[in-house]
């Protein structure tokens, strides 16, 4: 898989599933810019300042696994600034968000 497919493949899953920062105590929504692309299929991670939708800014961004994913608060100013609806577990497999997601 080349590089940018990564990259991609990283960005996609996180737009579904969203991020945890260096704390893994909140899932978190971001958009990565292209430069910070770069550095994912080295690290599967994102490192530097990332702007989260809620405001802040993490040093790291990941994607947990599955028991986080589905475990984990969403962040309700991430929730807020998107219009979703605040809760537990990826925005993939809460009913109301896959609506907003377009994914039934």
């Amino acid at each position: 898989m080349q590089d940018a497919e990564i990259a991609a493949e990283f960005v996609a899953i996180g737009r579904l599933d969203w991020y945890v920062t260096r704390s893994w105590n909140r899932l978190h929504w971001a958009d990565l810019s292209e430069e910070q692309q770069s550095d994912i299929p080295a690290m599967w991670a994102v490192e530097g300042p990332v702007r989260l939708a809620c405001g802040r800014t993490a040093a790291y961004l990941a994607i947990p696994g599955m028991f986080s994913r589905m475990g984990a608060m969403r962040c309700t100013g991430c929730c807020r600034a998107l219009g979703y609806p605040p809760g537990k577990g990826s925005p993939k497999n809460d009913p109301a968000c896959r609506v907003i997601l377009g994914l039934g």
